[in-house]
């Protein structure tokens, strides 16, 4: 039963410790570290900077719409 709840803390922390280095400020984003904490819409812009660069084809179905996969399909 320790050695399972040890596992499950470990694969917790992994999980939750990978997706942190996104939020974290780098020099060479083009807002600096004093204008982003100015006020919460420069936090906005630099989340919105975040998601402008991920791919815009996120998840590729072969043509297909993704209700096709599910119960919306007829």
């Amino acid at each position: 039963m320790k050695l399972k709840n040890i596992i499950y803390g470990m694969m917790c922390v992994a999980a939750l410790g990978s997706c942190s280095d996104k939020m974290e400020y780098h020099e060479y984003n083009n807002y600096d570290e004093d204008f982003v904490k100015l006020n919460f819409g420069n936090v906005g812009g630099l989340i919105t900077n975040i998601y402008l660069s991920m791919d815009v084809d996120f998840g590729n179905y072969s043509g297909a719409i993704l209700g096709s996969a599910t119960d919306e399909s007829e």
